[in-house]
């Protein structure tokens, strides 16, 4: 079981996506129990993470916005609600399934590389922050998507150098193989 694999406790102004706080949290059907379960799920990474226990024990208003190894955000709790609520991120065939489905959803979504069945490394990398972003310029460098705050790195970067270094690949026929 992945009980811990969640995290992401952003909110307004630090965060754009559903739901930016507790309060439009709450206001969404079935928010209440959503909330319970996601202000748990921050308690049990405050056992590993001293940070997060801070969280917990300073703010009753933070909450885990990202679920699952993947980290699968909470903002899709309005057309995935059972992900959540049935705790589904636990479990890591679901979660790989789920990212494999969003990576390849990513990868239609972008003109250049939608329907292509083998991919090259950059192309690759340029689904990932497809994936993490919603969108990627692939005229641009890696220095695309979420902006790590301790390493100063973009997630373009970090997926960049995380495929150099482990040799893991995609493709949407295959899924994710290690060679």
């Amino acid at each position: 079981m992945l009980l811990c694999c969640t995290g992401d406790t952003l909110d307004s102004p630090n965060r754009n996506a559903f739901p930016k706080t507790k309060t439009e949290l709450l206001s969404y059907p079935q928010g209440n129990e959503m909330f319970l379960i996601a202000r748990e799920a921050l308690k049990n990474v405050g056992k590993w993470d001293s940070t997060y226990k801070q969280l917990y024990d300073k703010n009753p208003n933070k909450f885990c916005r990202g679920y699952g190894i993947f980290q699968y955000d909470l903002q899709h709790f309005k057309t995935n609600p059972n992900y959540f609520l049935k705790k589904e991120w636990r479990n890591f065939e679901k979660c790989l399934n789920l990212l494999l489905q969003e990576l390849i959803a990513a990868q239609q979504r972008t003109p250049r590389l939608k329907n292509k069945t083998i991919l090259n490394s950059t192309e690759k990398v340029f689904t990932a922050i497809a994936y993490n972003r919603g969108s990627v310029n692939m005229d641009g460098d890696f220095k695309q998507g979420h902006k790590n705050i301790s390493t100063g790195k973009y997630y373009g970067e970090l997926i960049s150098h995380s495929l150099k270094s482990h040799y893991f690949s995609f493709n949407k026929n295959s899924g994710f193989f290690f060679f």
